[in-house]
């Protein structure tokens, strides 16, 4: 085997291991993470844009927590069952109508705390935006 082979094979090879490579957040993100969630398990790293998601399962509760690329966090993501949500929310949502709750998932960020509801009445679904105060924020119709 020649050297230009030997060489082309070699390159070749590293090209192939680098693409099989799992891009990971930085240390920082993942010690930021650990910090604030010490008891995350099975964390599923993704790169959506230009923010790292973590994705795990703590205390029976599925949670999605954002980094920036510089390890600020930007938000947290809890879907929360029916036993979970704050009584003022649910009683923002029976002002709305007599819907059954499918979903609820509640958006954390510095400035603000949001609750997201799924509701059903018959064949129709819209998600309910509600404060933390319990304020309807927002109805959006799905189809």
């Amino acid at each position: 085997m020649n050297n230009f082979t030997k060489i082309f094979f070699a390159l070749i090879s590293s090209l192939l291991f680098a693409s099989c490579q799992v891009e990971k957040p930085s240390i920082v993100i993942q010690s930021n993470l650990e910090r604030h969630f010490p008891e995350a398990k099975d964390i599923v790293w993704e790169l959506e844009g230009d923010e790292w998601e973590a994705e795990f399962t703590m205390h029976g509760i599925d949670c999605e927590v954002e980094y920036s690329k510089n390890g600020d966090w930007v938000e947290t993501e809890l879907s929360l069952d029916e036993n979970q949500v704050p009584e003022n929310i649910i009683n923002a949502v029976e002002k709305e109508g007599d819907f059954d709750i499918a979903e609820t998932e509640v958006t954390i960020t510095a400035e603000v705390i949001i609750y997201g509801v799924l509701v059903k009445q018959d064949d129709k679904e819209k998600v309910i935006y509600i404060s933390e105060a319990g304020i309807i924020l927002e109805i959006e119709e799905l189809a």
